[in-house]
């Protein structure tokens, strides 16, 4: 059976990026806060889905999922997933935001913690 892109490649990508050397600082910082959160909200939506919680993919799809783990006394994970999605929009929208590689070390110890956070969801409606 043919499984689909993990979306755990992401983050593994954006750590490569944090001290890959061969790319201009700014430019792979930027790039690798935007990887980490769409790992983590990917997984976060696979999880919803996989407990049968249906969310539209549509324009509000973010703010759905983040609220859905809210409603469902999971802040730390819909928390965290909101202040990543902060950092994403900073990184691919507000040219004068300073985005560094500290902020993305930061960002992937906060991914990995809300990603085991994701994984050891059992029930949510």
């Amino acid at each position: 059976m043919q499984q689909g892109f993990d979306p755990r490649k992401f983050l593994d990508l954006a750590k490569d990026l944090t001290i890959d050397g061969d790319y201009e600082r700014d430019a792979r910082a930027r790039t690798a806060m935007g990887r980490l959160y769409y790992s983590v909200f990917l997984l976060a939506w696979q999880k919803l889905r996989e407990k049968g919680i249906p969310i539209e993919n549509d324009d509000k799809i973010h703010q759905s999922v983040i609220e859905t783990y809210n409603d469902n006394r999971l802040s730390n994970i819909g928390n965290g997933l909101h202040q990543l999605r902060d950092k994403r929009r900073d990184a691919d929208y507000h040219m004068m935001t300073s985005v560094t590689l500290a902020d993305c070390k930061k960002c992937i110890e906060l991914s990995d913690y809300i990603i085991d956070l994701i994984d050891q969801v059992r029930e949510i409606k």
